[in-house]
């Protein structure tokens, strides 16, 4: 027995290097798979996410006559316009059944920016710390500054037409009656920018009626549609309050 085993063959050096770099390849394949299993995963609570938010945006809807909701305006002393987006995100928050996001006490980016928490369903499982130029505050999320990963887009369009003094139910209504026209522009999408290098850029979409997935207009379509929206969006009669 012990002469058998001193005359057994030992592993050359050439084959020890075939092992390892089998077994490298094996792990690399597996973290392949790992790493696309988490990118599907993410994908699918950032859907939820959508659906989640849209569930919120219905409920205001109803509450609302029916009419699409939208971030309102106020005006100071001097006229100058401030959003009320904290207001509107308190209601969001309430008709989705989640707390307000909050702000960290004393905490604030390079810019001068309020640090926020921001967790489920207002902050995509795939963004990465860190802001869009990685030589700022890469303890923070870009989420975190601006407090929701998703864009809202009806805010976004009647945004201008409020500052220029329109009526907000008026301009609700031309919102409403827009987005009611053509149900395959999104009402929500998740902000791509937000995942870092490196990691998928999901681009899901919401829609008004409730459902979230991938894009439905191509992308001449969509730029066509917001160049109506924005046309239709200027010419709604309004005057400038003062100082503006």
């Amino acid at each position: 027995m012990l002469d058998s085993l001193r005359h057994s063959r030992a592993f050359t050096l050439l084959e020890l290097l075939i092992v390892i770099a089998i077994i490298a390849i094996l792990i690399a394949l597996s973290l392949v798979a790992l790493r696309g299993g988490l990118q599907r995963a993410n994908e699918v609570r950032c859907l939820a996410n959508l659906r989640q938010q849209l569930v919120g945006l219905t409920i205001m809807r109803a509450q609302q006559d029916d009419l699409i909701p939208i971030i309102a305006v106020e005006f100071d002393g001097a006229g100058k316009p401030r959003s009320l987006w904290k207001e509107f995100q308190r209601d969001w928050s309430a008709a989705v059944g989640q707390e307000p996001m909050r702000t960290v006490d004393g905490v604030f980016d390079s810019f001068g920016r309020q640090i926020w928490e921001v967790g489920p369903p207002w902050k995509c499982p795939g963004d990465r710390p860190g802001t869009r130029d990685d030589q700022f505050d890469p303890a923070y999320s870009v989420a975190e500054v601006s407090q929701t990963s998703y864009i809202y887009w009806p805010a976004s369009y009647a945004f201008s037409a409020l500052i220029r003094g329109v009526e907000h139910r008026a301009v609700q209504g031309f919102i409403t009656r827009f987005w009611d026209a053509d149900p395959r522009k999104e009402v929500l999408r998740d902000q791509n920018w937000f995942h870092r290098s490196g990691t998928r850029t999901f681009g899901n979409y919401g829609f008004i009626d409730g459902s979230a997935g991938s894009a439905r207009l191509s992308p001449e379509d969509g730029r066509e549609w917001v160049l109506r929206l924005v046309a239709a969006r200027n010419a709604i009669p309004g005057t400038r309050p003062p100082g503006l």
